[in-house]
């Protein structure tokens, strides 16, 4: 993936959709999922290094949607009159760039604490206050009702999931949206201190999930602190 894909990708979302497209609600699903559960383009003419072709095609399609989530929550930003347009185009232009410098199927920092990161280089107390305040802007953007969990630290590791389900933890551990909650693959609650990143996994996970299980979950989105979000991260990806 170029960074010119990216980087227009970032002044089609803020600088002219974003001016043009009213507030609403019930269309960020639509706007922020992409199929990364596709099957890759290249198709069966990939015959020889396929399985590599085709594993590399889906973590560029994590990749794209990493950005695209970044390109709704600007968008959403800068209508809540939280950042100006030139400033959002800005963070989502150094963002795009900042994936690209990230080696092969690593995790991506949300937009939310990348920004935040830009604004105040550092991860002190302010800075957590300031992702709290930033994802309470970022849950009006969601169509129904986004629980907030302080203490999602303390749920337990979905090993068995992750193990039996590669891509569904691919998707997770590139999206640092990792699975808080789950019973079977009958339901599963997916967090993150942005409610738009953690939709589209939410979205990406119950697709995947029915394509390799024959079972679509229902998918619940709950958003947590900025300190539980990075401990789970790190229990979850190491990242």
């Amino acid at each position: 993936m170029s960074r010119r894909v990216l980087i227009g990708l970032g002044q089609q979302g803020v600088d002219r959709e974003g001016a043009a497209t009213p507030p609403n609600r019930g269309s960020i699903y639509g706007e922020v999922v992409l199929d990364a559960t596709e099957q890759n383009s290249a198709g069966p003419s990939a015959h020889q290094g396929g399985h590599e072709i085709a594993e590399a095609s889906f973590a560029q399609r994590l990749r794209a949607q990493a950005y695209r989530c970044g390109e709704v929550s600007m968008r959403h930003l800068v209508r809540a009159e939280y950042l100006n347009e030139a400033e959002a185009g800005g963070i989502l232009q150094s963002f795009g760039y900042y994936i690209n410098d990230l080696p092969d199927r690593a995790s991506i920092l949300d937009i939310l604490a990348f920004l935040v990161w830009i604004k105040l280089e550092s991860k002190d107390e302010k800075a957590v206050r300031e992702i709290r305040n930033l994802t309470r802007v970022m849950t009006t953007a969601i169509s129904g009702r986004i629980s907030h969990c302080g203490f999602a630290q303390l749920t337990e590791m979905p090993i068995e999931l992750y193990q039996s389900l590669p891509r569904v933890f691919e998707i997770c551990s590139t999206l640092m949206c990792p699975i808080i909650q789950r019973h079977e693959k009958d339901f599963i609650t997916v967090a993150s201190v942005n409610p738009v990143t953690a939709a589209a996994a939410g979205l990406l996970i119950s697709k995947q999930i029915e394509k390799d299980a024959g079972i679509r979950p229902f998918v619940f989105v709950m958003t947590t602190s900025s300190n539980a979000w990075t401990w789970l991260c790190e229990k979850h990806f190491g990242a």
